[in-house]
């Protein structure tokens, strides 16, 4: 009858329905598994894990850090300590730099200490071991770019290395761009890398980063 038909099809609309629905959620549990092993498993372009974060803005602790980063470099297992004013996960700060005075890009930038690039196993390209031998009170006005803020100024790395450059904070004095460092994911892996300047100011620092020897971490 028509009446038997209608619930008949209505019965097999519910059935695809409900099979089309079946296919949609499984095939977005496997994009959100795939997504999440990307997220586990990509390559950030330097050494995470083992890394324990100590804030240091609180007053007269930054002005010790020094003291803080000596203590902490001489216990067992440690195997480094540096300094940044973010953290190299979630740098949001944007600033313009003067390549030239014809010439201005948009960076993202971290003041860090000399140390970082080697604790935090960052690739660095550059004329000698300059970083080496910044001190305390020469640290400010020295930079380096990653790739990407290199690309963006049409330059290799090569023509970058020497060059003078000024950031628009601090007193601003142009200063010599000390080498270029290897891209590596500062924001969230949805984000594409962006240009960063680097530079080395101690006032600027928020948080020391301690490595920790994985054979001294427990699971």
């Amino acid at each position: 009858s028509i009446r038997s038909n209608r619930r008949w099809n209505v019965r097999n609309v519910l059935m695809v329905l409900q099979f089309a629905v079946s296919i949609l959620l499984t095939l977005c549990t496997a994009i959100t598994f795939l997504q999440m092993n990307y997220l586990q498993e990509a390559s950030l372009g330097y050494r995470k894990d083992h890394t324990v974060v100590l804030d240091i803005s609180l007053p007269g602790a930054r002005e010790n850090f020094r003291a803080l980063k000596n203590e902490f470099s001489s216990l067992p297992g440690v195997e480094g300590v540096t300094a940044a004013s973010q953290l190299p996960t979630d740098i949001q700060t944007g600033e313009n730099i003067d390549l030239s005075p014809s010439q201005t890009q948009g960076v993202y930038c971290i003041s860090v200490a000399p140390d970082f690039f080697r604790v935090m196993s960052i690739p660095l390209k550059s004329a000698g071991d300059p970083l080496a031998t910044l001190q305390p009170n020469d640290t400010v006005n020295y930079f380096v770019l990653n790739n990407s803020a290199v690309e963006a100024a049409g330059w290799t790395s090569e023509d970058a290395l020497g060059r003078e450059i000024s950031i628009r904070h601090g007193n601003q004095k142009p200063g010599p761009v000390l080498g270029v460092s290897e891209d590596f994911h500062f924001q969230s892996l949805h984000h594409a890398i962006g240009p960063l300047a680097i530079e080395f100011s101690p006032g600027d620092y928020q948080y020391l980063l301690v490595r920790i020897a994985p054979d001294r971490v427990q699971t």
